[in-house]
């Protein structure tokens, strides 16, 4: 299973390659049966689900596994009242547009230090059908209140569209959020990766040095940038669209460990 998560962009297209050739060598004279290209689609359905069901048991599998070893209690398919705190961020509107959460780990030592972890499910309509996206989202309790606030990484069509209009960027986030762009003016933070946002003048007597320096270190090292918000009283963290293997599951959970100790001690 983590093979196939660390190398599927290169089995895709493998697979494209292969199937290419075989249609042109065509061995099995397909081209001559009636309705080819239906068969062919047919088929590719069926794989498709094929597919489907097995990486979804082998990833279950997975994390029942990574739950035992990690002394988390895990959830395939979570009431409402176990997800009700993911559901309390705006970032759902992105993340989590099927109001689905589901594959729920919760640490068997109620230590609100350790994450909620658990998948937002997203489907987007394209030119033919559809196309669903998924994200592990990792949920800090602190239940306290603390500032408002999100760090969104800019990806390449935001950086593009921003030299033509940077407030129609700025004001799509500002609408999923309901906070403004905010500009540091005495720490460096790195506003040419992430967009900052907040509705909390003094929001830079909480954001620490720390944190900038570990986002700022993340950066340097080519590091795939994350996803932040507070929603006035709990913290999540995520890389969107991504579900991470059990190995790159603790890369992440070491780091928002230190980037939720840095602005909570």
């Amino acid at each position: 299973m983590n093979f196939i998560e660390r190398h599927k962009s290169k089995l895709l297209i493998l697979y494209i390659v292969l199937f290419i050739l075989f249609l042109v060598s065509d061995p099995f004279n397909i081209a001559k049966i009636e309705h080819a290209p239906y068969l062919i689609m047919f088929v590719h359905v069926i794989l498709y689900f094929i597919y489907s069901s097995f990486i979804n048991k082998k990833r279950v599998a997975d994390l029942e596994e990574y739950a035992k070893k990690n002394n988390f209690d895990f959830y395939q398919e979570p009431n409402e009242e176990q997800i009700s705190l993911f559901k309390e961020f705006s970032s759902n509107k992105t993340i989590n547009n099927k109001d689905k959460f589901f594959n729920l780990l919760i640490p068997q030592d109620n230590n609100d230090a350790r994450p909620l972890i658990s998948t937002g499910h997203s489907e987007f309509a394209t030119s033919n059908s559809s196309e669903h996206r998924y994200t592990q989202v990792f949920l800090y309790k602190h239940n306290n209140e603390i500032p408002r606030f999100s760090v969104q990484k800019k990806n390449i069509a935001d950086i593009f569209i921003s030299y033509f209009n940077e407030r129609h960027i700025e004001s799509r986030y500002s609408n999923i959020y309901g906070l403004d762009i905010f500009k540091f003016k005495d720490k460096k933070f790195p506003h040419n990766k992430y967009y900052f946002l907040t509705k909390d003048p003094n929001i830079e007597n909480f954001i620490s040095n720390e944190f900038i320096e570990l986002l700022e270190t993340g950066i340097k090292r080519k590091k795939a940038l994350i996803n932040i918000e507070s929603n006035g009283k709990n913290l999540i963290f995520y890389k969107q669209w991504s579900r991470h293997s059990t190995e790159s599951m603790d890369y992440y959970l070491n780091l928002f460990n230190a980037l939720k100790e840095s602005l909570i001690k």
